[in-house]
């Protein structure tokens, strides 16, 4: 989908009969917001967490504390299976993006000045560490990556030279056949400036 200058995809792989790992991106005035929820495990409990998780990011996303808001979500879903997640708030004028998450997903920029985002370790509703609200600048052209760990371990991007010439579902499909593992639920959300 494109709008505001921002394209992007979502590309996903179910190693059972649903996706425990859930992604969103939502235009919310001058943000856009995008999640990555992975359910621990696999099949329909993972996906389940991951769907009550994904409904509280969504009704908390006006929250300008991004982590306040990852505190509530590990309280919420406080002695269930549990999750890790990613959530981002892109302002589409200035290009800065906030991110705050905890857990095993990649948050990769590349482009001019390609950096990797860090985040908290733990997993929501069982133990986590004290979750941090960390910025990144966007410039014109760059791409934007979220992987679940179906992805992330495994993502080289030295092996895919010409990645920043490919639209968002092009390198999201092409991480997902590159990078994948047989045995886990994949998720690669891919956003580029224009």
């Amino acid at each position: 989908m494109k709008n505001a200058g921002i394209e992007y995809f979502i590309a996903e792989r179910a190693f059972d009969q649903v996706n425990g790992d859930i992604g969103f991106v939502e235009e919310c005035g001058s943000h856009f917001f995008i999640g990555l929820i992975d359910g621990l495990g696999h099949g329909p409990e993972a996906h389940n967490i991951a769907l009550i998780s994904q409904k509280f990011l969504k009704e908390n996303l006006a929250n300008e504390r991004l982590d306040e808001t990852m505190k509530g979500l590990h309280g919420h879903i406080r002695g269930s299976r549990g999750c890790v997640a990613a959530i981002c708030s892109i302002n589409v004028q200035s290009l800065q993006i906030r991110y705050s998450g905890i857990g095993n997903i990649a948050l990769i920029k590349l482009g001019a000045s390609p950096q990797r985002g860090v985040l908290a370790e733990g997993v929501i509703g069982y133990s986590i560490s004290a979750p941090k609200v960390e910025a990144m600048q966007l410039s014109r052209g760059d791409v934007l990556i979220l992987a679940s760990d179906g992805l992330e371990s495994r993502i080289d991007i030295n092996s895919y030279p010409k990645i920043l010439d490919s639209d968002p579902e092009t390198i999201a499909t092409n991480i997902l056949e590159k990078f994948g593992r047989d045995m886990d639920d994949q998720l690669c959300i891919v956003l580029r400036c224009t």
